[in-house]
């Protein structure tokens, strides 16, 4: 990774490293067949784009059904049962036609705020002020209209037929929306992977107090520091991480060979770490996002810190 006055590119190896896993072997299939170095703007969103959808599709074949599970077949009786009881309440309502319709319209629309709310939800979590007004414009934008619209379709059921059924339908709706999501489980062996994925980001987090604890850990040095790094960054612990390193890289005189810039010091991997993982963060998700759409995230400044760095390459 190359970068210069925030502005980052990413220059590929010539072969996919044997040991990717599925995911990672599609992005790095999907950004290879643009050629190198791939620059982190805007106007290369659809390779962005491609590659995140490469990656989900990828993670979904390789472990839907064997680490997680769907459970969606159990939502069919419940599912039949508010049939029944709309079908119910239309029925003995002064107005059939149109309480059916109410009915059936607050069941979808429910659902659409349910996944409006949802993406807010998610887009907030992500590192970066500018992600964070992305999320609030969605809000304000998308979310509240529907909502309001959640809200105007629930008087006009309560005027057609009742405030109960009103309640009632918009219930069942929420509720089903609600187990859509919670009925989705990890295997008995996703759940043991999450635990030992659970016991590795403890590692990488601990403090020199919690080290003493480990049974034979690896020495600390440069090549751990450069293997481990990226599972830090996506495990949200990369400040730990890189401060542990502090002294062993500096001893050592480290520089990266996948990064050229002038963001890391050796000093501080800490605060380099943490920074870069921000920063590239809103990079990617600025480069992801076709122009003129509801985004906004920038590319997020350097990644911190001082000195200089080392030559091309990448993990």
């Amino acid at each position: 990774m190359e970068e210069v006055r925030s502005q980052k590119s990413i220059t590929l190896s010539n072969t996919a490293p044997p040991t990717l896993a599925a995911g990672e072997k599609a992005i790095w299939q999907a950004l290879h067949k643009t050629g190198s170095p791939i620059v982190l703007k805007q106007s290369q969103h659809r390779i962005w784009e491609l590659a995140r959808k490469s990656m989900e599709y990828k993670l979904d074949t390789e472990l839907r059904g064997v680490y997680f599970t769907t459970n969606a077949g159990w939502m069919a009786p419940a599912l039949f049962i508010s049939l029944i009881a709309i079908l119910l309440a239309s029925w003995f309502a002064a107005d059939t036609p149109v309480v059916t319709m109410l009915c059936v319209w607050i069941t979808g629309w429910s659902f659409g705020c349910y996944m409006l709310l949802r993406q807010v939800y998610r887009t907030w979590k992500q590192p970066g002020l500018w992600i964070k007004i992305k999320a609030t414009g969605l809000a304000l934008t998308f979310a509240l209209p529907f909502f309001i619209g959640e809200v105007v379709g629930i008087y006009a059921l309560y005027h057609e037929a009742s405030l109960v059924s009103a309640l009632c339908i918009f219930g069942m709706a929420f509720l089903h929306v609600l187990f859509f999501f919670l009925l989705k489980a990890p295997t008995r062996i996703g759940r043991q992977v999450m635990d030992e994925i659970e016991g590795f980001r403890m590692y990488l987090a601990a403090t020199e107090k919690d080290r003493l604890n480990f049974l034979h850990p690896p020495d600390e040095t440069p090549q751990l520091f450069e293997k481990l790094l990226p599972y830090a960054i996506a495990l949200g612990v990369e400040n730990a991480w890189g401060s542990r390193f502090a002294a062993v890289l500096a001893q050592a005189g480290y520089e990266p060979n996948w990064y050229t810039g002038s963001s890391f010091h050796r000093t501080h991997p800490g605060g380099f770490a943490a920074a870069f993982s921000s920063s590239m963060a809103g990079s990617i998700a600025s480069a992801a996002t076709a122009p003129g759409s509801s985004s906004g995230s920038g590319g997020g400044g350097s990644s911190g810190g001082g000195g200089g760095g080392g030559g091309g390459g990448g993990w």
